[in-house]
């Protein structure tokens, strides 16, 4: 009897040995879980550096304010991507570590030497968000680790989000208008009164449907990236337009070649890549294709094709 007695203290003691070990465990998750992995002040911010150990891609904000890429003569950057990547890093909590050993650091590519991202944020140049992130244990997860911690933890994000290519982080609208007043090319010019377009100088009548697709699709100017700067166009034809918008012009020049289609700009020291849709908004840009079509015109090309 008292050898089962024995037996039943002693599972009695093992089984209070577990729950309290569980219940320290939970507890500690639970003040684990509490913990952010980074508390980021946005708006003090004034410097990103992304690099994935071999390229890196920097982001600095000017002093009006502006998210700028200084490798690209500090064209506009993606502002509102930049914020919403830096708030997927404040969103995040940390749970139990999978890890707490720097021997760990290489295994999950973690370590100084060894990562996927390595993410730095800055503040009047004191580096205050200094983050490795490593391989991923599973989808939208990835292993990450504060520099100067010796703990790894697991956490939603993905890897892909912070890019070093530099073309995902340009604005692609920067040179998007809010209006254009007037469109010229070497073989008209466009004018606008009262809402209406006509041929400066000439009589001839616009086909207004098509001109305003034409200063629609102008105005809301996109461009998909920037083009190596060792690419040579003096062998393409360049197709210019030259646009203003209250009171400001610009020179805009389309180019084709080997099946990719580029856009310069003349107050930009870049060649900016664009799809072949854009392009043949500037192929378009003459006056055959805008020009009214009436009775007497079309008598007119009669005659001249007999």
């Amino acid at each position: 009897m008292k050898a089962i007695h024995k037996k039943l203290a002693g599972l009695l003691i093992l089984q209070l040995v577990i729950a309290s070990g569980l219940y320290w465990q939970q507890q500690q998750g639970t003040n684990f879980e509490s913990q952010p992995l980074a508390n980021i002040v946005v708006d003090t911010l004034d410097k990103v550096l992304i690099s994935d150990g071999n390229a890196s891609v920097e982001l600095i904000k000017s002093d009006e304010g502006q998210w700028q890429l200084p490798e690209l003569n500090n064209i506009s950057a993606n502002s509102t991507q930049l914020l919403d990547r830096i708030d997927m890093l404040n969103k995040i909590k940390l749970s139990w570590p999978v890890a707490t050993t720097s021997s760990s650091h290489k295994r999950f590519e973690v370590s100084e030497d060894q990562f996927e991202r390595r993410i730095q944020l800055f503040q009047s140049d004191n580096n205050v968000v200094d983050l490795f992130i490593g391989t991923s244990p599973g989808f939208r997860k990835v292993h990450v680790r504060k520099a100067g911690d010796a703990e790894v933890y697991s956490v939603e994000l993905n890897a892909f989000d912070f890019n070093v290519e530099h073309s995902e982080w340009l604005d692609k609208k920067m040179l998007t208008l809010s209006t254009i007043d007037r469109v010229k090319t070497d073989g008209f010019e466009l004018t606008k009164n009262d809402d209406q377009w006509s041929f400066a100088g000439t009589e001839q009548l616009v086909d207004q449907e098509k001109v305003d697709k034409l200063v629609t699709n102008l105005q809301a100017l996109s461009i998909t990236g920037v083009a190596d700067n060792t690419l040579d166009l003096s062998d393409s034809a360049a197709m210019g337009v030259t646009i203003s918008s209250r009171g400001n012009e610009w020179l805009y020049q389309a180019f084709s070649k080997d099946d990719k289609y580029y856009l310069k700009r003349n107050d930009i020291d870049l060649i900016f890549t664009i799809t072949k849709l854009l392009y043949d908004q500037f192929a378009q840009a003459n006056v055959s294709h805008l020009a009214k079509v009436t009775e007497e015109t079309l008598e007119q090309e009669l005659k001249d094709g007999a």
